[in-house]
C-alpha cells in the first residue's frame, strides 16, 4: 500500500532530524571545520548519497540547526533575558538547567547543544550561529555573563575582590570545562558538582 503525503512527510522530518542531531554532535567534539560530509552520514548511519536528498550541504546543516529552536536554547535565552530577577537569581537558575542537563543520561544532545553553543567564541566558521545568538541580545554569550556578574558586583551580592571581566572567564570556563568534560567522556559515568558549590565561586 503506498505511502500517504502525510506519512512521507514525517518519515522526511525524522530523516533531517536524524542528520542533524548527528551533525550536532559531530559539530560540537570535532568541530565544524574538522566534520565532513562523509562523517555525517556514518554518525546518522545513511549513505552518503541520502544526505543529499536532505541537505545540499554541511552549511544548510548548520542553518537547520541555527533556525531550530531547541528548549535548551529556549530556556536559556528567557532566563538569562529576564529583567525581573535579580543576577544571583539568574546565574543559579541557569546552573541549575545547565548541571540539571548534563546529569541527564537520557538526553544524548544537551552537553552538545551547550558546547556548540560555548563555541561560537573559538570557531571562525561559526559565525553565522554568532550572529544569531549575538542578534538576540546584541551580545555574544561571555558578554551576557559579564554583564550580569558585573551587575550583581554593583548590588553586593557577587564578589568585588577581583574585577568582573576576570571572575566572568573563571565562571565561563569552568562551566565551558564541566560541560566538554560531559561531551568527551562518551558512556563513562559522570558527576556534577553541586549547584551551591558552583554558586560559591562567585558570591560574596
Amino acid at each position: 500500500m503506498p505511502r500517504t503525503r502525510q506519512q512521507n512527510l514525517d518519515i522526511k522530518e525524522q530523516r533531517q532530524r536524524q542528520i542533524m542531531d548527528a551533525a550536532l554532535i559531530l559539530f560540537s567534539k570535532k568541530g565544524y571545520d574538522n566534520t565532513t560530509i562523509n562523517n555525517i552520514a556514518t554518525e546518522a548511519n545513511i549513505s552518503h548519497g541520502l544526505f543529499y536528498h536532505y541537505f545540499n550541504n554541511k552549511d544548510d546543516v548548520l542553518d537547520a540547526l541555527l533556525k531550530d529552536e531547541t528548549e535548551t536554547f529556549t530556556v536559556l535565552h528567557q532566563i538569562f533575558g529576564s529583567g525581573d530577577n535579580s543576577p544571583d537569581v539568574v546565574m543559579e537558575q541557569a546552573l541549575t538547567y545547565i548541571v540539571s542537563g548534563l546529569s541527564n543520561r537520557k538526553d544524548k544532545l544537551f552537553a552538545h547543544q551547550i558546547n556548540l553553543l560555548l563555541s561560537i567564541e573559538e570557531q571562525k566558521s561559526l559565525k553565522k550561529m554568532r550572529e544569531k545568538v549575538m542578534a538576540k541580545g546584541g551580545k555574544s554569550p561571555f558578554d551576557v555573563l559579564n554583564e550580569i556578574i558585573s551587575k550583581g558586583q554593583i548590588q553586593g551580592v557577587f564578589r568585588d575582590d577581583v574585577l568582573s571581566y576576570d571572575l566572568t572567564l573563571i565562571y565561563y570556563n569552568f562551566i565551558k570545562g564541566l560541560v566538554r568534560s560531559k561531551v568527551y567522556r562518551n558512556a563513562r559515568p559522570f558527576k556534577v558538582p553541586q549547584v551551591d558549590a558552583l554558586m560559591q565561586l562567585i558570591r560574596k
